[in-house]
């Protein structure tokens, strides 16, 4: 298994990336109660406090990914539930955040900047 902190840029959270050998391997690792082990790939968010006053961690989640699926979709995917989960833990929940160009400019760059954060550490660990 190897793993990596990518930082998202302007900010002041990360994530972290985990490569394992195997899809087992990567199973036996995430699985949850209950969960099916359909998954090629899966983002895990940290959880947050709402209550009394809310607070993230700088720790935003884990993407964890297997040898045989590094494809830059399937890193593309992953990511954008990691900047879903950024935009509701910075920004909540709300209809408007989604319907502001701007803001969602913001996020598909943030985005693409995760993604080509992931992919540079994939070629240097020669995954890719």
């Amino acid at each position: 298994m190897k793993k990596a902190r990518i930082i998202l840029p302007k900010t002041r959270f990360f994530i972290e990336v985990f490569l394992w050998e195997t899809r087992k391997e990567l199973h036996k690792n995430t699985k949850q109660r209950g969960e099916k082990l359909d998954y090629g790939a899966i983002y895990k968010p940290e959880p947050y406090i709402i209550y009394p006053r809310k607070k993230v961690k700088s720790k935003l989640g884990e993407i964890h990914l297997y040898k045989g699926r590094t494809g830059v979709g399937l890193l593309s995917h992953e990511s954008l539930h990691c900047i879903f989960d950024y935009t509701i833990k910075t920004k909540g929940n709300k209809l408007k955040v989604w319907e502001d160009d701007e803001h969602l400019e913001k996020l598909c760059g943030l985005e693409g900047e995760l993604v080509r954060r992931i992919a540079n550490w994939l070629i240097k660990i020669k995954a890719w």
